[in-house]
């Protein structure tokens, strides 16, 4: 059925000279004519037949070809004997194997070619990616040394403030007892050292101001903040502990007078109680003579002591020393007239010497009677009155070093 799929017959042609019929172009392709009688075969010419439905088709002129393969021709029509087809036929069939083997061939060559510059594409994405994973990590890696470099710049700085804080830590400690007995001596050491102390400091804070200034690799501004946080509260700190300080020294110079008066009015009253003593051991000359000395000396004692106490009690608004000095005054009192016994006896006036006796027991039981109405010691006054003073000192200093405290719990959870 393949070769009439060649063929191009023009429709509606009944009964014209281009009809033919199934049983002509059967005995065609068997080499037989219309009768029956032997006819030469029909062939394809070299030329191929072209034509369009109702249009003209070319016919072969060429002449016989060879025997048994003669062109047959019957109106337009060229018919080409089955045998040559057959083997044109497998001709086309065997170049269309080629083909197809060369078009497989083809097809394979190209297919793996694609194959290889896929994966060529991605080797090479691949290795792009690593690259600049790589490059990142090498990036990340040098940021990270630059803000380790940072940072120990800054754990110097930490560490020098440190070393400071050995004469800052004992600042503190006075300034938390100001007025205790241990703190009097070590407090003038202290204040003289706290002004190098702040200079220190702000040699370290220049530090801190070049590197914000710089702005060098790896610079964290957070992390230096907290560290010139540090530092300026200690500078603040050594602010209010001067005051403090200051303030506490002059109140342990005056409660230390204080006690030195109080003391000297005991060692006063004491002396008093031995003048009496060795005015009755004898009515001798020698033993008389004793015992107004002593008096004598007391009465210097007390008088100092009330000195002290007078000025004290000027120099501290507030302060009330009343009770202390009117104490005072009646024993200095009771002494004179001891000392007045004493010359009476050595003057052997009985009568005189008793008069002064009675106004000396007399005295003596007055004085007695003004002891127990003192409230304290005069230092305990003076102390009160000093805490008073130095108590909104205090709260200041402590503010600050709540301030102090947090700075350097930032700092060292910023710090390694």
């Amino acid at each position: 059925m393949a070769l009439f799929e060649h063929l191009h017959i023009k429709g509606h042609t009944a009964g014209s000279s281009n009809e033919l019929s199934f049983d002509v172009l059967d005995n065609a392709r068997k080499g037989l004519d219309s009768a029956g009688r032997k006819r030469r075969g029909l062939g394809w010419g070299s030329r191929g037949v072209y034509g369009r439905r109702g249009s003209h088709v070319s016919v072969l002129e060429d002449g016989l070809a060879s025997e048994g393969n003669v062109p047959f021709t019957r109106g337009t029509v060229t018919v080409t004997s089955s045998d040559e087809m057959l083997q044109r036929s497998r001709r086309g069939s065997t170049s269309g194997t080629a083909l197809t083997g060369g078009l497989s061939h083809g097809a394979s060559s190209s297919g793996a070619a694609r194959t290889v510059g896929r994966m060529v594409g991605i080797i090479l994405a691949a290795l792009a990616v690593i690259g600049v994973i790589c490059a990142g990590i090498l990036i990340n890696h040098q940021i990270y040394l630059d803000r380790l470099d940072f940072t120990n710049r800054l754990v110097v700085l930490a560490g020098e403030i440190s070393q400071i804080d050995e004469d800052l830590v004992q600042a503190d400690l006075l300034a938390r007892s100001p007025l205790a007995s241990e703190s009097r001596e070590a407090i003038p050491s202290i204040l003289g050292k706290l002004p190098g102390i702040e200079s220190e400091l702000e040699g370290i804070r220049e530090e801190a101001s070049a590197i914000r200034a710089t702005e060098p690799v790896g610079y964290n501004p957070a992390a230096l903040e907290e560290v010139e946080s540090a530092i300026d509260a200690r500078i603040a700190l050594i602010g209010e502990a001067a005051k403090l300080l200051e303030e506490a020294d002059q109140a342990n110079e005056r409660i230390a007078s204080a006690e030195k008066a109080w003391q000297m009015v005991l060692d006063s009253t004491e002396l008093a109680g031995q003048a009496i003593a060795q005015a009755n051991e004898a009515s001798r000359q020698d033993a008389l003579e004793a015992s107004k000395g002593t008096a004598q000396q007391a009465l210097v004692g007390f008088q100092e002591a009330a000195a002290q106490l007078q000025e004290l009690q000027g120099d501290l608004p507030g302060l009330n020393l009343a009770a202390h000095l009117r104490y005072l005054d009646t024993k200095m009192e009771a002494l004179r007239y001891e000392i007045a016994v004493d010359d009476a006896l050595l003057a052997q006036d009985r009568e005189e010497a008793q008069n002064a006796n009675l106004a000396y027991n007399a005295t003596e039981d007055e004085a007695a009677s003004q002891a127990s109405l003192i409230p304290e010691p005069p230092a305990a006054s003076v102390r009160t009155l000093m805490q008073e003073r130095m108590e909104q000192l205090e709260e200041a200093y402590n503010a600050v070093r709540e301030t102090v405290i947090a700075a350097d719990s930032m700092l060292r959870a910023r710090l390694p």
